[in-house]
């Protein structure tokens, strides 16, 4: 019999222990998932913190380099490209920092040693010598900052720095198409000048040959020129399309009855139950019981009376009840009268907000439109439609100023202020007026 329960005992772990080694390997295949993906999220933080440290730098480089190109640059073009640098990259780090702070990440308080260097040594020319190395060193980093965009834009797994190098890697292109262009007039202008001071050089020697009495035969060859003209910048301006819209007038009727106010007030029952006169007979009797019935013929005579009270207190009463009930209904029938008036002007206010509305383009049309103000200037476009909470247009979304969507600024402005002239919409409001608003943000 043990031997019996041995071997069941035995063939019962045999069972078991191709589930056991089962269980093993789908925990062991659990805890590498984990370690996997442990070192996944590792891995896109670490990309997501390259980035951002990565542009923030590229940013304070091209804003310490654009200063610089304004102070020691001699071409026009050189020192307003280095202007536009500190401008737009330090609205990009403006956009920059608050995804910083969210990631935890301490932005960089100082250029790198080898980026410091480059300023430094660029702070060094002058004139022409600076013109052309700042424009080389411009398109050199933003063919650089093109490449790191567009790589972060599409492999980024935190959205907040994925769409800001998507923003952002238009404005980049733009910059490194102009720089290019600056860059190749530069070189132009350059070479064009350094023929030129060859040919001078080349004539005054044989000048001073002749005047020797020597035979001097020059010859010079044609020179090469070499004019790359960048390609123009074309824009097509694509006029509004002209849209009219007719709402009818709606046609409005309120019809309020007065209320029937009815007042049944039943007259009051009363009834009084007055004992009968009193036999009254003369009995000689002793002076103690004619007393005392003359006390009780008082008390009889106070109770009368106090029931004659109490019955002109209870018609006082009723009478004053249906007094109240009366002033009720009347107070009743000149609220309702008051609600139909309301009702009244709540219907004539939404005629005439449909007039306004009528007088402005469908709202799904009104968005990207320009907006002009009294001057006939253009403020900017119309971003977007904000409602209230009964789903009625209040107010639109403009952005106004900034450089290919870098430094705007957005500002609300109420819809009973726009309205459309010819093809133009308009806002009744003036530069100064405009200047004062504050930035809208989004809630």
């Amino acid at each position: 019999m043990r031997h019996f329960a041995t071997a069941t005992a035995i063939a019962a772990l045999f069972v078991a222990m191709p589930a056991m080694a089962q269980q093993q390997g789908a925990e062991q295949q659990q805890q590498q998932q984990a370690q996997q993906q442990g070192q996944q999220q590792g891995q896109v933080a670490q990309q997501a913190k390259k980035f951002a440290e990565d542009a923030y730098v590229g940013n304070r480089l091209e804003i310490a380099l654009g200063e610089a190109a304004q102070q020691q640059a001699q071409n026009q073009q050189v020192k307003d490209f280095g202007q536009q640098m500190v401008q737009d990259h330090g609205a990009a780090n403006k956009k920059l920092n608050p995804i910083i702070e969210n990631l935890g990440i301490q932005a960089p308080t100082q250029l790198p040693q080898d980026k410091q260097q480059m300023v430094d040594q660029m702070k060094q020319k002058q004139g022409q010598e600076f013109d052309k190395a700042y424009m080389q060193a411009m398109v050199d980093e933003h063919q650089k900052a093109v490449d790191l965009y567009k790589k972060n834009a599409e492999q980024l797994q935190n959205q907040e720095l994925k769409s800001y190098a998507q923003d952002t890697v238009s404005t980049l292109e733009q910059h490194l198409q102009k720089a290019q262009q600056i860059s190749q007039q530069i070189g132009a202008m350059a070479q064009a000048g350094g023929q030129g001071q060859q040919q001078g050089q080349q004539q005054q020697g044989q000048q001073t040959a002749e005047a020797e009495g020597a035979d001097v035969i020059v010859e010079q060859a044609q020179p090469k020129v070499g004019v790359d003209q960048p390609s123009p910048d074309v824009t097509v301006i694509d006029p509004e399309p002209k849209v009219k819209v007719e709402t009818p007038k709606p046609e409005v009727t309120v019809n309020q009855p007065k209320p029937d106010v009815t007042v049944e007030q039943a007259e009051p029952k009363v009834t009084v139950d007055q004992a009968e006169d009193a036999d009254v007979r003369m009995v000689e009797r002793d002076t103690t019981e004619i007393e005392q019935q003359q006390a009780q013929g008082d008390q009889q005579q106070r109770q009368q009376d106090q029931q004659q009270t109490a019955m002109g207190e209870a018609e006082q009463e009723m009478e004053q009840a249906g007094q109240e009930i009366e002033q009720t209904a009347e107070q009743a029938g000149q609220e309702m009268e008051q609600a139909g008036e309301q009702a009244m002007q709540t219907t004539e206010q939404a005629v005439t907000d449909t007039e306004q509305t009528a007088s402005l383009p469908n709202l799904e049309g009104i968005i990207g439109m320009s907006v002009y103000g009294q001057n006939n200037e253009e403020i900017g476009e119309v971003s977007e439609v904000l409602m209230d909470p009964q789903g009625n247009a209040e107010r639109v979304v403009i952005d106004q100023g900034g450089f290919l969507g870098i430094g705007e600024k957005e500002i609300a402005i109420e819809m009973d202020k726009l309205q459309m002239q010819q093809d133009r919409l308009m806002v009744n409001m003036t530069d100064a007026q405009i200047a004062e608003m504050p930035e809208y943000e989004a809630q």
